[in-house]
């Protein structure tokens, strides 16, 4: 038997995947997936049924200034918990940061989690 092995993040190891919601809720055939994990970001379109999965597109490999902690859907863009206690919101068609916020307490994350719907009401934790 031969298996097939995705590199997705390079030399980056996986930390998460996030599904991106659809405002029709459809999750039946495909979905939209941000795959990150240490410095490195990736979304990846993918498909399934009868048993299989496929690879629709695949964005390039982006490089963060700083570890990614946690990722969330934020309508067509993603928002990024980083490693020194800021948030981004990145852009993943054109592939650049559109707002970063550094939080007031500056110091070093071990973990993050990303609470909210909207930018202006997200909330880290």
């Amino acid at each position: 038997m031969i298996k097939r092995v995705q590199n997705l993040l390079g030399h980056y190891l996986i930390h998460g995947f996030r599904v991106r919601p659809e405002p029709n809720g459809d999750l039946d055939l495909e979905a939209m997936v941000a795959v990150f994990g240490s410095k490195g970001l990736r979304v990846v379109k993918i498909s399934w049924g009868q048993g299989h999965f496929w690879e629709l597109w695949r964005s390039g490999l982006w490089n963060m200034s700083d570890w990614i902690w946690d990722a969330r859907w934020l309508e067509g863009n993603i928002a990024l918990a980083l490693g020194h206690n800021s948030v981004v919101l990145y852009d993943p068609v054109v592939g650049c940061i559109l707002q970063e916020v550094p939080c007031t307490d500056r110091c070093t994350l071990s973990s993050a989690c990303l609470i909210g719907d909207a930018w202006k009401e997200l909330t880290i934790v």
